[in-house]
C-alpha cells in the first residue's frame, strides 16, 4: 500500500482517540466524583458518533486497500508490455521509460523483453 493512499489513518486513530478513548476516560471520572448521572447522556453519545466514524474510516482504509491490490495484480501482469503514448512513441511499463519505439523488442533502459 502506497502512503499517499493512507492519508485518513491517522485522521481514523485521532477520531477514535477523540471519541472514543476520551469518553471512556470521562465515564470513569464522572463515577469517582458521583457526578455520573449529569453526563451519561453526552458521554454515550459522543462514544457512539466516534464508533460510526471510526467503522467509516476502517471501511475506507479496506476499500482503499482492496483498490491498491487490484491495480497492483493489473500492473504487474502487464509490466512486460508497452502502452502508447501521445507523441507517437511507448512506454515501458516495467521502468517507465517514455522513448520505445514500435519496432523495438527490449527495452534501451531496463532491458525487459516485452510480449
Amino acid at each position: 500500500m502506497n502512503k499517499s493512499n493512507i492519508w485518513f489513518v491517522p485522521k481514523v486513530i485521532g477520531i477514535w482517540l477523540l471519541f472514543v478513548v476520551f469518553p471512556v476516560i470521562n465515564q470513569v471520572l464522572a463515577k469517582l466524583m458521583d457526578k455520573e448521572e449529569q453526563i451519561t447522556h453526552f458521554i454515550y453519545g459522543t462514544m457512539f458518533c466516534g464508533v460510526l466514524l471510526t467503522l467509516f474510516f476502517a471501511v475506507l482504509l479496506m476499500l482503499t486497500y482492496n483498490r491498491e491490490k487490484t491495480l497492483r495484480k493489473y500492473f504487474m501482469r502487464r509490466r512486460r508490455t508497452r502502452i502508447e503514448t501521445r507523441d507517437g512513441y511507448y512506454q515501458c511499463l516495467y521502468c517507465g521509460n517514455e522513448m520505445v519505439k514500435q519496432e523495438d523488442i527490449i527495452c534501451s533502459v531496463c532491458g525487459v523483453r516485452f510480449l
